[in-house]
């Protein structure tokens, strides 16, 4: 009798034909998550603080 815990592979249906693993979901969305912030990271400019702000 094989390991109730392990789960035998998927057959190959219509239903999973374009969808990866969660793990490769989960990587994508993790480089989407890093790619956003650094375009919002770089869209902010950064405080200057060394010189004080001229009267107006």
């Amino acid at each position: 009798m094989p390991n109730p815990r392990s789960r035998p592979p998927a057959a190959p249906g219509p239903q999973q034909a374009g969808i990866p693993d969660a793990q490769a979901r989960a990587l994508d969305r993790r480089q989407a998550l890093d790619e956003q912030q650094r375009a919002f990271r770089n869209s902010v400019p950064k405080p200057h603080f060394g010189r004080p702000r001229p009267p107006a």
